[in-house]
């Protein structure tokens, strides 16, 4: 009797990949390899899918350009490293070449829009757990060159990061306008100027390890002195700085910044260009209003008209009748006199809005991702039309 042994399967194909969260070129490559897993199981294995900040995809490029070496690692341009079978295949356009070459589908997004998406996700975990976020914008030499958005660990150093949060939110003695005026490369750069009162505060602990650059850190004068006013951030991995400086924050985004800062020229360490913080504050998702700008807001909506929804026009005393505009409004242009006609606010809106102006009804999204509105009455329609046509023909008829 023969005996035939079994054909062995071929091995599942095994992906990787590394890249900034917020860029397209993740999202492209995730939601492909994800298709591929899901509509052909027997050749693909789960991928393996790591999303990074910006910190650590910029830390994460270094390591790979070091370990693997060669053209592609050097030339890659993409924030995304796709591997295949633990070989480094390239970025986002050799994945799509190696689809193209044996399937045809295509994933019609807007990956753009999905890599925002993903960082408010990854942003709101991290509130969740009680941390806040700052942001520092910096400008040398008066130029604006960018922001940098902080987490403060606040459930581990609450005391620090509270202090640091302060200096940040106020209007006055803050970090606003204070200069960055050490840069250590390739250490540490420190902030926070010789403007502001110390005050005596302890080490709270050193829970927060310096292992990695973006570590945010209060300076001292000596243990349990000051760290109040100047604080470090960090250009690389600096151990020597735990359990001497109190560490509480990491920078999440803006590495091109910080990169901007440490590419500035010094002379004993100090910055031979003016780099200055012309603004910061807390950064949240659902923002609390000047109370001043609203009292000013206010104000505003209560000159609208309860009928058009429309406020006064402003007249300008310099705003006069002429031979020309009348020329103009004769032919059908515009002109100073069509500008007394008056236009319902409802009446340029599109007609899904238009069932959204005058009814409370129920936005729903559907499976494709579409917005669609429920429960609509369509007859109203009709006495929406009616109703506009009316209160225009009277209003112009005023204006007349």
């Amino acid at each position: 009797m023969l005996m035939f042994e079994p054909i062995p399967e071929p091995p599942k194909i095994q992906f990787r990949i590394v890249g900034n969260v917020a860029s397209p070129e993740f999202q492209i490559c995730r939601y492909y390899i994800e298709r591929l897993h899901k509509s052909f199981p027997k050749d693909y294995q789960e991928p393996d899918i790591r999303p990074l900040l910006d910190v650590d995809w910029n830390l994460f490029l270094i390591k790979l350009r070091r370990r693997i070496g060669g053209e592609k690692t050097w030339t890659l341009q993409r924030m995304v490293a796709v591997f295949m079978n633990g070989e480094f295949l390239g970025d986002d356009t050799n994945l799509l070449k190696f689809v193209a070459t044996k399937y045809n589908f295509f994933i019609l997004k807007d990956f753009e829009k999905i890599g925002k998406q993903s960082l408010i996700e990854h942003l709101t975990k991290q509130s969740e757990l009680g941390r806040h976020f700052v942001y520092l914008t910096i400008a040398i030499d008066e130029v604006i060159i960018g922001s940098m958005l902080f987490l403060l660990y606040s459930d581990l150093v609450p005391l620090i990061s509270g202090i640091f949060m302060k200096r940040c939110v106020r209007k006055r003695k803050c970090y606003s306008g204070t200069t960055i005026h050490r840069i250590v490369v390739p250490s540490w750069i420190q902030c926070g100027g010789w403007e502001l009162e110390n005050k005596t505060v302890p080490c709270e602990n050193y829970v927060v390890p310096h292992d990695r650059r973006g570590v945010l850190s209060m300076c001292h004068n000596g243990k349990h002195t000051d760290n109040s006013t100047q604080f470090l951030i960090s250009l690389d991995s600096t151990p020597w700085m735990d359990y001497k400086y109190v560490a509480f924050g990491q920078l999440l985004q803006g590495e091109e910044v910080l990169k901007a800062i440490e590419k500035v020229p010094t002379q004993y360490e100090a910055p031979t260009k003016k780099i200055q913080i012309i603004k910061c504050g807390e950064f949240t998702f659902y923002p609390i209003p000047d109370p001043k700008d609203m009292k000013k807001l206010e104000k505003f909506l209560a000159t609208k008209d309860a009928l058009t929804h429309l406020h006064e026009d402003v007249i300008d005393p310099r705003d006069t009748d002429s031979v020309m505009l009348r020329r103009r409004y004769k032919r059908g242009l515009y002109s100073h006199i069509a500008d007394l006609k008056s236009y319902l606010p409802f009446l340029h809106l599109p007609q899904y809005l238009l069932y959204k102006y005058f009814i409370q009804g129920k936005w729903n999204e559907d499976a494709e991702g579409e917005f669609c509105f429920e429960d609509i009455d369509r007859n109203i329609m009709t006495e929406i039309t009616e109703l506009s046509s009316a209160l225009e023909s009277i209003l112009s008829s005023s204006g007349k």
